[in-house]
């Protein structure tokens, strides 16, 4: 292949893509629309047929001529750069007319120069990128409104729940008379009764539209603080847990408090259900890790039993930790067992359970450590696993 001994000047590169006016101000478009009939008359002289290079040849070349007439050599070679421009994709086209215009017009010899080759590629890469960056232009279009489409409902949703949210709270912090308050309770009828505090005694009551309440009644005005903190500590939204069903379980509620390393007192009243609280805290307020432990083994003793701390609907209303010792000192400690259970379980392994709830409710001095906890929740668990559910072994474990 031959070299290019000319000026590429010459060809009217440099005009072209300097934007001195004129064709170089012309997009392909702009080519298509004034110099159509030239464009044409090109690409039909310049139609390469196998075999026939060199008729195809002459009469592509004296096409090429024939624009000098009407055109100048800079928008001859726009005419030339949209016809190739058409069929970039095709290389065998583009070369063949290149090297017969090159060879008759001094533009290349026997084939592309190597500034030829340059300009081609670099005028097909820009195509190429031109093209590239429209798809991702066009593909980032899509994504958005996609994202923006699917986003929409949840706003919606949103803002349901913050209405209905907001309604939710408009109607439980209503104004209340105590006419009313009175009617709901049946004037604090000893029947409603359902627990008392420091401040005074809680009754159940159902107010003029349905709604279920507590009410506390104030019976000692220099501990109305007290009820105010605790209303306020129980308010956080962490502590309020809700089942599959809706029921409240218990979170963060009678257990001791986060306090600094090194302080073992706070003078403050304890707060919350007695029953979940170590009894000697509420003696001398002294917080010490074996509180904790008492308060999970009264929820372990919930969970083995299904019942409430002190049942104040029995005859006899007992704590919870009373009864389970009763019931294992006088050996029907399976009467203790949870009726959902259907009696499937393991019984030794029941009894290993509840006798280390039970230590978890001792004298501080008897109470097991959480780690010693944790291993015979452990021990158990392999007893119920290699055991059958029906098991009647009566095998007690001592903690």
């Amino acid at each position: 292949m031959k070299a290019f001994g000319g000026n590429v000047s010459e060809c009217g590169i440099g005009r072209l893509s300097g934007g001195r006016g004129g064709c170089s101000d012309y997009s392909i478009v702009d080519v298509e629309n004034k110099m159509g009939d030239a464009l044409r008359n090109l690409e039909n002289g310049c139609e390469f047929s196998m075999g026939v290079m060199d008729s195809w040849c002459d009469v592509c070349s004296r096409r090429w001529e024939e624009m000098r007439a009407s055109l100048d050599d800079l928008c001859r070679f726009a005419v030339l750069v949209t016809l190739t421009s058409r069929r970039i994709d095709d290389e065998t086209w583009v070369r063949s007319v290149y090297k017969c215009l090159g060879g008759k017009n001094s533009i290349g010899d026997e084939d592309l120069s190597d500034g030829n080759k340059r300009n081609r590629n670099i005028m097909s890469r820009g195509l190429w990128i031109l093209t590239g960056g429209l798809i991702a232009t066009l593909l980032l279009i899509i994504i958005a409104s996609w994202h923006m489409l699917k986003k929409q409902p949840k706003s919606n949703l949103s803002q349901e729940k913050h209405d209905s949210n907001d309604g939710l709270a408009e109607d439980l912090t209503q104004s209340i008379s105590s006419k009313e308050i009175y009617s709901a309770t049946n004037n604090l009828n000893p029947v409603n009764f359902i627990g008392q505090g420091i401040a005074g005694k809680v009754y159940k009551g159902v107010l003029s539209n349905g709604l279920r309440v507590a009410i506390k009644h104030i019976i000692k005005d220099g501990h109305v603080e007290t009820f105010v903190r605790e209303v306020t500590s129980l308010s956080h939204p962490t502590n309020i847990l809700l089942g599959t069903n809706f029921e409240a379980k218990l979170s963060d509620f009678g257990l001791s408090k986060i306090i600094n390393s090194g302080v073992s007192y706070v003078s403050s009243e304890v707060r919350g259900t007695f029953g979940y609280v170590d009894p000697e805290y509420r003696q001398n307020h002294h917080v010490n890790p074996s509180g904790d432990v008492y308060s999970f083994g009264i929820v372990l003793l919930q969970i083995l039993s299904g019942q409430r701390v002190i049942n104040l609907n029995a005859k006899r209303p007992m704590p919870l930790d009373k009864m389970a010792k009763l019931l294992t000192r006088g050996g029907k400690i399976t009467d203790f067992v949870d009726p959902k259970l259907g009696g499937e379980y393991s019984k030794e392994a029941f009894e290993l359970t509840v006798k280390l709830a039970l230590s978890c409710t001792a004298h501080k001095q008897q109470r097991p450590s959480m780690e010693r906890v944790v291993a015979r929740l452990e021990e158990a668990l392999y007893i119920s696993t290699r055991e059958p559910v029906h098991e009647t072994r009566s095998t007690l474990n001592k903690v």
